[in-house]
């Protein structure tokens, strides 16, 4: 914060990004007052040029319809002119890869900004690196994210028949009954 504070006040926030992983690092999400305070030093900072992107954890529970739940004070969502909820499409396996594809909701907005976008990155086996990780980084069209999205949904249902599905593979395979 003492960082963010000196940029604000020597001129030097315009076009710099600082990302807080993870916000609660840098201050109390669960204390209303040392957030509003936090929201006030991050105003200054974007109001001088500056971008703050700050990642927060959700509830470990889901909403009723699925969702994720952001987990602290309101006044951290109140204070930020934008705020997504980030959800795990589908995971996919590769030789030493496994291909991620996420999905950003748009939770609260101050502007014009896309109500959802969908994004895949691969991670590697090893020990890969933070910027081999971020250069794997590729937002979706809308089209490829609907396919991905009925691809991940066919595979969790296939997951939850799959008792059903392997008895009657069985009963096919040895004969014991005919298709009809």
């Amino acid at each position: 914060l003492d960082m963010i504070k000196a940029m604000t006040t020597q001129g030097e926030a315009s076009g710099v990004t600082i990302i807080l992983d993870t916000l609660k690092k840098f201050t109390e999400l669960m204390d209303k007052r040392i957030a509003s305070q936090f929201g006030e030093v991050a105003r200054e900072f974007v109001s001088a040029g500056g971008s703050l992107v700050c990642l927060a954890h959700v509830n470990k529970h889901k909403s009723a319809e699925g969702k994720s739940i952001y987990s602290g004070t309101a006044d951290v969502i109140d204070d930020a002119d934008c705020a997504y909820t980030i959800e795990k499409v589908d995971e996919t396996e590769g030789f030493c890869t496994a291909t991620h594809t996420v999905e950003f909701e748009c939770i609260k907005s101050r502007g014009y900004v896309a109500q959802k976008a969908a994004f895949q990155y691969t991670r590697g086996k090893g020990d890969d690196g933070y910027t081999k990780l971020f250069g794997s980084v590729m937002r979706l069209s809308k089209d490829d994210a609907e396919i991905v999205h009925r691809a991940a949904q066919e595979a969790a249902e296939q997951k939850v028949d799959a008792v059903a599905i392997e008895a009657v593979k069985a009963a096919l395979t040895n004969g014991q009954y005919t298709q009809s």
